[in-house]
């Protein structure tokens, strides 16, 4: 094969390559979208974070939320969790579950341009719920209420 010929090879696999990899690059720590889940009468569409990166990278890039809109971290484990607000560019609550039992939240958790406070759970959590802020108050939400989702 002459060299021209191996160049042109090289650069047809390269650019494959780059095409089965940039979206999984770009596009694969957004969370999944599109689950709805009830929590009391109010249903939520909420995407699922399950991966860390997902977690980490949260609403951060987002400018507001619908009031039916949430994001739903889902853990393989009970911890002590924390809540970063770095890079976020609204207020959240936050609702701490134990296997989808409401035990504890955060209400109107404010984000601060150039600070990155951290919300930690009151007991160890294996999810939680971050909706826009005002959505405890005005959905009623309680200790002990269990999230469900609908056609499980």
């Amino acid at each position: 094969m002459n060299y021209r010929k191996k160049i042109k090879t090289r650069g047809r696999r390269l650019r494959i390559i780059a095409c089965l990899i940039l979206p999984i690059i770009f596009f694969g720590c957004q969370p999944s979208e599109g689950k709805i889940i009830r929590l009391g009468e109010t249903e939520i569409k909420v995407k699922v974070a399950k991966t860390p990166d997902q977690q980490i990278k949260g609403f951060s890039s987002q400018d507001g939320l619908a009031e039916d809109e949430g994001l739903l971290f889902i853990y393989p484990d009970r911890q002590t969790r924390g809540i970063w607000m770095k890079e976020m560019k609204f207020d959240i609550d936050i609702i701490w579950l134990d296997d989808y039992r409401v035990i504890g939240f955060e209400e109107n958790a404010p984000f601060i341009l150039g600070t990155s406070k951290i919300y930690y759970s009151p007991k160890p959590v294996n999810q939680i719920l971050e909706v826009g802020a005002g959505f405890v108050k005005e959905h009623q939400i309680g200790i002990g209420q269990i999230l469900t989702i609908p056609g499980k």
